[in-house]
């Protein structure tokens, strides 16, 4: 086995705990453990695309809501949604024992913050009022009351 590692020029340790079961076995799991937890963040981020795709179909079937008055009709529906996908993803990390709350301690304090939506928990109407402007300012439905100012005082500067 050596000689054909030197052969082929690859690492000889690489080589062997490919072959040895037990080894390969343990890189497997160690690399499973590392790509199936989401974070707060990512979750976030990707209700916050679903509700922006949401309010460019409304605007694009001709709906006459600015930006803050859309982002009020789909707080609701977003807002469980995302308590439903950090839950899911609390349960998945304790269920498998990987992540942060692979402990029924922590698993048990994560669930409660979810549910009183505490931290970063919660999902704001100013949180989604971000996440749709680039469909708002698409359909020209962004009313933003303070960007006259700073451009003059930019220009005074």
């Amino acid at each position: 086995m050596m000689c054909l590692a030197v052969l082929i020029r690859i690492n000889y340790l690489k080589l062997y705990a490919f072959c040895d079961s037990q080894k390969y076995s343990t890189e497997l799991l160690k690399l499973k453990r590392k790509v199936f937890v989401r974070s707060t963040k990512e979750i976030k981020a990707e209700v916050l695309v679903l509700a922006n795709n949401e309010a460019d179909e409304e605007w694009k079937k001709g709906d006459y809501r600015m930006h803050y008055e859309m982002s009020r009709k789909l707080a609701s529906k977003y807002k469980v949604m995302f308590k439903e996908k950090l839950l899911e993803a609390a349960l998945y990390s304790y269920t498998n024992k990987v992540g942060m709350y692979r402990h029924k301690n922590k698993y048990n304090e994560r669930v409660k913050n979810i549910k009183n939506e505490k931290g970063e928990c919660k999902l704001t109407i100013d949180h989604i009022n971000k996440g749709i402007r680039p469909a708002a300012e698409k359909h020209h439905k962004y009313f933003d009351t303070g960007k006259e100012y700073r451009e003059k005082e930019a220009h005074y500067k």
